[in-house]
């Protein structure tokens, strides 16, 4: 028999409307998307009725709420941006739940063990990433003496060839901070 650590759960640091820094956490076993109450009034996010209310039940069944309404906002995650719809109760301990009907639509790469996500389906290409896919090498930007160079995850790097492809070598001076 194989044991196991009790893990914490998959949340992911996201910004509501451009000014709310919270952390979502990713529910495989959530059948809808959902936000905190609380969250909701003390920031004064939008609100819609829910055209029909939906009866959440927990794993067990058992009734847990009532929705009637429903968030509108912009949700980013690093680059990712788009406006989403979520479901109004008490979520516990979770400012966000992002459940099946979010993965399902953006179909992110998800690294259990590093927990780290990466949004490369089709729908996210073409509907939610905010980056130019334009990016041409023979463009020369002006060096700037004090410039560091970032990740994905804000770290910097001291020497970046190892994170640059080999291709892009003859071009590392670009990287060089």
């Amino acid at each position: 028999m194989t044991q196991y650590q009790i893990s914490k759960h998959f949340n992911i640091p996201v910004e509501i409307n451009g000014v709310i820094n919270v952390k979502a956490m990713l529910d495989t076993g959530a059948t809808a998307n959902f936000i905190h109450q609380d969250l909701v009034k003390t920031h004064g996010i939008q609100t819609i009725l829910r055209k029909e209310p939906l009866t959440t039940k927990d794993i067990h069944g058992q009734p847990l709420a009532v929705v009637t309404e429903q968030a509108v906002f912009r949700l980013r995650t690093h680059s990712h941006i788009k406006t989403i719809v979520m479901d109004i109760m008490p979520t516990g301990q979770h400012s966000l739940v992002l459940g099946m009907p979010w993965m399902e639509i953006h179909d992110p790469w998800i690294w259990m063990a590093d927990r780290d996500l990466i949004f490369s389906s089709q729908y996210c290409q073409e509907n939610c990433l905010n980056i130019d896919p334009h990016v041409r090498l023979e463009q020369s930007p002006t060096r700037q003496e004090n410039a560091e160079v970032y990740g994905v995850d804000r770290t910097t790097f001291a020497d970046p060839s190892p994170y640059v492809p080999q291709e892009l070598h003859p071009f590392l001076d670009v990287f060089d901070d």
